[in-house]
């Protein structure tokens, strides 16, 4: 994390500014290892992402970073949740450091080890600098969901909002960012003067610094708290998929406005809708509920996210004049938010996938496809385990409609999974139906 970030930045729980107390590893103007500090507490920066998260832990981590135990300090933010549990039973607030530290003790009679054990392997799995994306990914429900986060319908109107996107630039806030998928969108599309990451998962974060944005900056908060920045700090705030996880909506759509600046853009896309069922639901709202949210004056509009999607892929436009029915709105299974007090922006953009388009310098074929080769060509397949699976769909039959069941392409276009498609006539196409996919240059081996 970057010193001169700070200046955007106030403490979540007493809301004085901070200052770095201590830096421990550099790499040029980024803090690799360190401690900041504020009136009420002192927080640590480990593997440049600053962890906001108050409590005897926080204190544990920071006391290793002082002592320089920067590998021990990393190794308890992977198992952060697990670690504070623990911390939280066994090492009470109330009590002084000395006791504190001494009842700490009989946590290596409790799983510590252990727990330290398993963490430590993946710790060193994760920074691991020969590993790409996906082989650090486990075999998990949501490892499956990170690998193939760029062929959910979901993820699509991320593409379909670039043309808004760089309409605003400046500081971006990409909140609730996950392993960092959109943050990669928002790197490669818009330039931006700060682009800061923040989410509740250390992991998370890792892997989006590793290999998504390395030039953004790394916050790890809880949304449910005030956000650490200053008012009127950014550009633009995004979140995706992740506002209907927030307990504390209300205070976070607040908090939201606060941190925008006039004419600056709110984007939320992909808000579960609490009148249809959804098997990861979360804390869903009804679309008119999510617009209640936030004041008249940033003119809070819902849209339809299959409709933005479906235009945006099929008419090849982001109409951001249409109206829609009431009926439209209760019958979607997810929604897009999107506020501003700017009212330039609420246009129709032709040719919205230019941008979208125009990144060819990373492509590689879609891992839900099986690549078989014949004589002069080869063969893209969708994969069995995606036809029998309906957590890649998204609750939208749309996606599976969307994807061909079968593509061929020229062998000399494709190397591995690799592709070069310079002076392959359906190269556009191809991007567009997200068999050749725009990724990380260290996502698959």
């Amino acid at each position: 994390m970057r010193s001169h970030f700070l200046e955007f930045m106030s403490c979540p729980y007493c809301g004085s500014e901070f200052k770095f107390q201590v830096v421990i590893d550099k790499n040029g103007e980024d803090v690799i290892f360190g401690c900041i500090n504020c009136e009420c507490s002192e927080f640590p920066v480990v593997e440049g992402i600053l962890i906001l998260k108050a409590g005897p832990l926080s204190r544990h981590v920071v006391k290793l970073v002082k002592e320089r135990k920067t590998r021990e300090a990393a190794i308890h933010c992977f198992g952060w949740e697990d670690f504070q549990n623990l911390y939280a039973s066994y090492v009470p607030f109330r009590f002084s450091y000395k006791v504190q530290s001494a009842l700490a003790r009989v946590l290596s009679f409790s799983g510590y080890h252990e727990l330290f054990r398993e963490n430590s392997k993946v710790y060193k799995n994760y920074s691991d600098k020969r590993l790409p994306f996906c082989d650090v990914l486990g075999k998990g429900t949501f490892d499956i969901y990170l690998r193939n986060r760029f062929s959910t319908f979901s993820f699509w109107s991320s593409y379909a909002f670039l043309p808004l996107l760089k309409t605003k630039q400046g500081r971006i806030l990409d909140l609730s960012c996950g392993a960092g998928h959109g943050s990669f969108v928002v790197s490669k599309y818009v330039e931006t003067d700060v682009h800061c990451c923040a989410d509740s998962g250390y992991r998370l974060l890792f892997l989006a610094r590793k290999y998504f944005a390395q030039k953004a900056e790394f916050v790890c908060l809880d949304a449910n708290n005030p956000l650490p920045f200053k008012a009127r700090t950014f550009d633009t705030i995004l979140m995706s998929d992740a506002f209907h996880y927030v307990y504390a909506r209300a205070s976070l759509a607040r908090e939201m406005e606060r941190a925008i600046r006039p004419g600056g853009l709110i984007l939320l896309t992909h808000l579960h809708n609490s009148l249809v069922d959804n098997g990861a639901a979360g804390y869903p709202l009804s679309p008119k509920a999510y617009a209640a949210l936030f004041s008249r004056e940033i003119a809070p509009k819902i849209m339809p996210e299959k409709a933005v999607v479906e235009s945006f892929l099929i008419q090849n436009k982001l109409d951001l004049q249409e109206l829609y029915s009431d009926d439209e709105l209760k019958s979607s299974n997810a929604v897009i938010l999107m506020a501003t007090s700017d009212p330039s922006v609420f246009k129709l953009y032709d040719r919205a996938d230019h941008d979208f388009l125009s990144l060819k310098n990373h492509l590689v074929i879609n891992p839900l496809y099986e690549i078989h080769e014949k004589n002069d060509s080869v063969l893209l397949v969708r994969s069995p385990a995606y036809e029998r699976s309906s957590s890649f769909e998204d609750y939208h039959p749309f996606t599976k409609e969307y994807l061909p069941a079968e593509c061929e392409i020229g062998k000399k276009f494709v190397r591995g999974r690799k592709v070069d498609l310079a002076g392959l006539e359906r190269a556009d196409e191809l991007m567009k139906r997200f068999v050749a996919i725009n990724v990380p240059e260290n996502y698959f081996q």
